[in-house]
């Protein structure tokens, strides 16, 4: 039903209804290929907005840019620091398999994980993968 109500429009139906103050009310399915809505772009597969975007299609979501970036992707995994899954310094595939190019283990008190070493955070007790050493006691 359409009708006027002063010097504004009233559009109503069972499932959609527009009021005078331009509140829109409906129950039921939105379907666009395009436009925008808060703040997101629409497009066929895809919602984005500066620096974030949801992609069915591509069965991602990125937040960010450059090597600032958190991406979750179905395929790949997620990756943290890198646009490119590969180059990410942290990284996990849907299989479980984490790269970390660095990372702490159980707080101050734990180990310090490096490129090539493993390392007590007291520094007693070291894993040199380059070196092939172990090492225990003081002088890592």
């Amino acid at each position: 039903m359409i009708q006027g109500v002063g010097n504004n429009l009233v559009i109503s139906s069972s499932n959609f209804s527009v009021n005078a103050s331009g509140d829109v009310s409906m129950s039921g399915f939105i379907t666009a290929a395009g436009g925008t809505i808060g703040g997101f772009a629409i497009g066929s597969t895809t919602l984005t907005a500066t620096n974030f975007s949801i992609d069915t299609s591509g069965k991602s979501i990125s937040l960010g840019s450059g090597d600032n970036i958190f991406i979750a992707d179905a395929d790949d995994g997620i990756q943290l620091g890198d646009a490119t899954f590969a180059d990410a310094p942290f990284s996990v595939t849907p299989a479980g398999v984490l790269k970390a190019e660095s990372a702490r283990l159980g707080g101050t008190t734990g180990w310090v994980v490096g490129s090539n070493k493993l390392t007590s955070n007291s520094n007693n007790i070291a894993l040199d993968a380059n070196a092939g050493d172990i090492i225990v006691g003081t002088g890592s």
